[in-house]
């Protein structure tokens, strides 16, 4: 039975123009396109690895064959420029990480602007306000952030909390999330920016324990 490699090598050769290896990778490159399935159900293009989440396109240059393929596979096989330099080693691993970052920072904004336009059918008397989708970027309240959360379970919405921010960069939102409940807290956490994670699951731990 092939290995991953060589099902990704064979593919590799069969969509490009040359036929010698690994001289045929510098044809390909990755053209940024980006596929979020949002469940595991999909097969790398190049290796036929299956279970993925998120497939990234590479075009070859001279056939102009697309395939969608996962990160590993950029990684192993697919050249990566910037600014005209192929980068290697570490530093093309941190470029294709960016690159992820990047994608799934885009994928999560795509599913919140689509829960604020579901709310702004199901509940127009509180979501018609353009300020909503205006403030995505930069963030939420505590408070608007819960009801956002309890109108979309009422409405039978998708929510997830990591789709959304919210701003602690004032300090009323600070104390509005420190009179969450825990369990409001454990589900509004992945909106909280990481690097204050520490600090509230302190606070948290110990309003349990009094």
């Amino acid at each position: 039975m092939a290995s991953w490699l060589d099902k990704a090598r064979d593919n590799m050769l069969r969509y490009s123009s040359g036929q010698a290896w690994p001289a045929v990778m510098k044809e390909w490159s990755v053209t940024g396109g980006f596929i979020d399935s949002h469940s595991i159900n999909k097969t790398c293009e190049l290796c036929d690895n299956e279970g993925l989440r998120y497939q990234f396109q590479i075009t070859n240059v001279l056939t102009h064959y697309s395939l969608w393929v996962g990160s590993t596979c950029i990684n192993k096989f697919v050249p990566v420029f910037v600014g005209g330099r192929e980068l290697l080693g570490e530093e093309k691993e941190a470029e294709v990480r960016k690159i992820m970052a990047a994608a799934r920072a885009t994928s999560r904004q795509e599913r919140a602007k689509s829960v604020l336009a579901q709310l702004k059918i199901k509940a127009p008397d509180r979501f018609s306000d353009p300020k909503w989708m205006a403030n995505l970027d930069v963030g939420y309240s505590a408070s608007q952030l819960k009801m956002i959360a309890v109108l979309c379970k009422s409405h039978r919405i998708t929510f997830n909390s990591g789709d959304f921010k919210i701003n602690t960069r004032k300090a009323n939102v600070v104390d509005q999330i420190r009179l969450l409940e825990p369990w409001q807290y454990l589900n509004m956490r992945d909106a909280i920016p990481k690097s204050r994670h520490k600090q509230f699951d302190a606070w948290f731990a110990a309003k349990r324990t009094k």
